[in-house]
């Protein structure tokens, strides 16, 4: 699935006896990646809430779109991300996540939003130089082995 979905591909014919995940350290040091997964969302969910409150980010205002936003010296973005971090693990996530944005729930929406502009600027450049989407070639980099 790497190779459809992401493009990659090993550089020599694999087989079932070759065993990567072992070369990864989350696998062999038992750490999820999950925890990779779900700080990436909350990092743009804290972020549109700390542009919110520091005033650098309003949706219906052009000049001030999330990406653009900087919330530097911002009292009261910094005041409200120490008290949600200083809970801790003193209660659910949940219930400190719904104090801080609003929600306890997990939204893609912000960091959709945050590189939505980047999005489109793609987009364009790729359909004003008629750039392939994709990737083209062999597939059959796997084989099975001759045990």
């Amino acid at each position: 699935y790497r190779y459809k979905l992401q493009g990659i591909k090993p550089p020599v014919p694999r087989s079932e006896q070759d065993f990567d995940p072992a070369a990864k350290y989350h696998v062999a040091g038992f750490s999820g990646y999950i925890q990779y997964f779900v700080s990436r969302i909350l990092t743009f969910q804290f972020h549109k809430r700390s542009c919110t409150l520091a005033n650098e980010y309003d949706p219906n205002d052009p000049a001030k779109p999330l990406h653009k936003c900087d919330i530097y010296q911002s009292q009261e973005a910094g005041n409200a991300l120490s008290a949600m971090l200083t809970r801790g693990n003193s209660q659910s996530w949940r219930k400190t996540l719904k104090e801080f944005i609003g929600s306890p729930n997990m939204d893609v929406g912000p960091l959709v939003e945050y590189f939505k502009p980047l999005l489109d600027w793609l987009k364009a450049d790729n359909e004003k130089y008629n750039e392939f989407i994709g990737w083209e070639g062999e597939s059959d980099f796997c084989i099975r082995s001759q045990l």
